[in-house]
């Protein structure tokens, strides 16, 4: 497997800036911050899978809709249902 190029690194901050936007759009630094991070690494890990399966997408598709179905499905539904509240611990 060839490393992991800069546009691959450049792919993951983009991954996670856009989706930790809509929280650093609330002014939710404490949780921004920590989903940016996490998001990223995934978008880089992402793009080492889009890299390792011959630059086809479908591998990365179908790895980002698990990871929504299995690991993240209460989040998914606190935004569409717009029910998200933060934990007053955290501010």
């Amino acid at each position: 497997m060839e490393k992991l190029p800069l546009k691959g690194v450049r792919s993951g901050i983009t991954f996670g800036i856009a989706h930790g936007a809509w929280v650093l759009l609330r002014g939710e630094i404490k949780i921004a911050l920590p989903a940016i991070l996490s998001t990223t690494i995934l978008g880089c890990l992402l793009a080492m899978l889009y890299i390792y399966t011959g630059r086809s997408t479908l591998a990365p598709i179908i790895a980002h809709v698990l990871i929504n179905m299995v690991i993240e499905p209460w989040l998914m539904l606190s935004v569409i249902s717009g029910k998200w509240k933060i934990n007053k611990s955290l501010k």
